[in-house]
């Protein structure tokens, strides 16, 4: 699983990170801890070999972790504040809000449901300059009684201008 923020932002208003539109390549560095927020029924119906493959999966996830992504920035996505230098997940309601941002900052509370998943957390941006970009993220993430925690940084750098195609 990736270190992603999900939904919109819910701030009309928001002044957008002062950085270039375009093509950015993200590095993010995370950790997770926690079982996964899979359905307790899921669970109990996977075989003894699955659950064990899961159960290691975590145990490499808690481990850091480093993931490399290019993504295509445009300006509507700058104007809107909606999945900034992040990926949706379908499915996903967020309810997600902004405490602070200009040009330089953006910082707010994640608050997303799906089914009964429940992730919520805080994230702060900061634009360096407008071809460098910096993170981090709290979520914790819950499902009847699993919960999963990730923390993470993010670091981008602008690469160009032009996009191939949406990331």
């Amino acid at each position: 699983a990736g270190l992603m923020l999900t939904g919109s932002l819910t701030n009309a208003m928001a002044e957008p990170l002062n950085v270039k539109p375009g093509l950015w390549q993200m590095t993010v560095r995370g950790e997770m801890h926690g079982m996964p927020p899979i359905p307790e029924e899921r669970l109990q119906s996977l075989s003894p070999q699955q659950r064990a493959a899961i159960e290691k999966m975590m145990a490499e996830s808690a481990k850091p972790h480093v993931r490399e992504l290019k993504q295509c920035i445009t300006q509507e996505d700058l104007n809107k504040s909606e999945d900034l230098f992040n990926a949706d997940q379908p499915g996903m309601k967020c309810n997600n809000k902004l405490s602070k941002h200009s040009g330089k900052y953006m910082s707010g509370t994640i608050d997303c449901a799906k089914d009964n998943t429940r992730s919520t957390g805080t994230f702060n941006y900061e634009a360096k300059d407008r071809e460098h970009v910096t993170g981090k993220v709290s979520m914790t993430i819950t499902n009847g009684s699993n919960t999963m925690t990730m923390k993470g940084t993010m670091s981008g750098q602008w690469l160009g201008a032009e996009c191939s195609k949406r990331k």
